[in-house]
């Protein structure tokens, strides 16, 4: 579980929650909420805390199983595919993309899904 690997990192760095979110900018709250298993980080986050525990960001990613240590993909990864099939395609070369990217990525699929489908051309909008 992630939780309790932040909170193994930061006791074995001798830091608090407080240090912790001064050096990240992530909340001394949310850093509680996560420890104790109530929240799941984003990769955003996990990126923010990984300097000052001074950890790779990777490890964090596997430990939170965004990214699955055998072959790079995890949770994210299907994610994007049940949000839509054809991403299963292009995760080979989504996998060296940069998290933030990703997430946009992945921010913009579950936006596309969420719309009605696109009007035909020649149709009008509010007309049967």
């Amino acid at each position: 579980m992630i939780g309790r690997y932040i909170k193994k990192l930061r006791s074995e760095r001798g830091m608090s929650m407080r240090a912790l979110e001064t050096y990240s900018g992530v909340s001394h709250g949310y850093i509680s909420h996560v420890e104790r298993g109530l929240r799941r980080p984003s990769i955003k986050t996990l990126q923010k805390l990984a300097k000052p525990l001074r950890v790779e960001p990777e490890e964090l990613l596997i430990q939170a199983g965004y990214i699955d240590r055998k072959n790079g993909i995890g949770a994210m990864a299907e994610q994007l595919v049940a949000l839509h099939p054809r991403m299963h395609g292009l995760l080979a070369k989504m996998i060296d993309l940069p998290a933030d990217i990703v997430d946009d990525i992945l921010d913009y699929w579950e936006f596309k899904s969420s719309r009605p489908p696109a009007e035909k051309k020649g149709e009008k909008r509010g007309v049967a």
